[in-house]
């Protein structure tokens, strides 16, 4: 299950409180669903069988992201392009 947009809106401060050493036991179940909704799509990239609507809660999960967060650094620009094309 690919997350939802509350916890799009949280990866940002959670990836703050990582890289300054700050994570508190209340990221735990943001951190529980992350890793559950990667290995999920993991499995279905996988799958041979998988078809771009399978992976399509994935992607729209992860554009919400990109709205809710406002990423304006090189690498969201490179794959905004590159959806472009």
């Amino acid at each position: 299950m690919p997350l939802d947009i509350h916890q799009l809106k949280q990866l940002k401060q959670l990836d703050q409180r990582a890289l300054s050493g700050q994570m508190t036991s209340e990221d735990r179940p943001l951190l529980r669903a992350l890793i559950e909704s990667y290995g999920q799509l993991v499995d279905l990239l996988k799958d041979p069988d998988t078809t771009r609507d399978d992976l399509s809660p994935f992607v729209e999960s992860y554009k919400q992201y990109l709205e809710a967060e406002d990423v304006n650094s090189e690498r969201s620009g490179a794959l905004r392009e590159d959806r472009d094309e």
